[in-house]
């Protein structure tokens, strides 16, 4: 009956708002491997996730309230502190890049050239927190996953990962 009525809601909207909600496309692959029940349980919470009460018109920063992007540590002390980092904190080596995991504790000014590099990424898709680092409280709780680039000299890419047990 429920199915039914679908129709007649739909077109009882006439001069309403209707708000809608797009999250990405879910790739065959991601439901290939489930079964009738899982694929079910899966659909339903990504768009359970869709309803976050986000509005789609975001307030923006000005251009006339944006502060100058911070100015990079001198390349020697990231170098000194990336080596200074226990060696367990080295994932991996590819070629000339370097993936590194440690604490905000670990890594104060890679932190800084992390932030700055946040900042100055999202400001060139109209994003960013106007400020002239990127760098907020949630920094110091996760943990910070990066890849150097050894021949560069500089930091490639970055991302925070929280440890649920730590942030609950």
């Amino acid at each position: 009956l429920r199915t039914l009525m679908l129709g007649r809601e739909l077109l009882n909207k006439s001069a309403k708002t209707i708000e809608l909600s797009f999250g990405q496309a879910i790739k065959f692959k991601e439901l290939n491997n489930l079964n009738d029940d899982q694929i079910v349980n899966y659909l339903r919470l990504n768009t359970y996730l869709l309803n976050r009460d986000v509005s789609a018109t975001q307030q923006t920063v000005s251009d006339n309230d944006l502060l100058p992007i911070a100015v990079g540590l001198p390349i020697g002390q990231l170098l000194e502190e990336l080596h200074s980092l226990p060696t367990e904190t080295q994932l991996l080596q590819n070629g000339e890049f370097d993936v590194y995991c440690a604490s905000a504790q670990q890594i104060p000014s890679l932190l800084h050239e992390i932030g700055r590099l946040r900042e100055h990424n999202f400001r060139q898709v109209g994003e960013g927190t106007g400020q002239a680092i990127d760098i907020d409280h949630f920094d110091h709780d996760y943990l910070h996953l990066f890849v150097w680039d050894r021949e560069n000299q500089c930091m490639v890419g970055a991302y925070r990962l929280g440890l649920v047990d730590q942030l609950l």
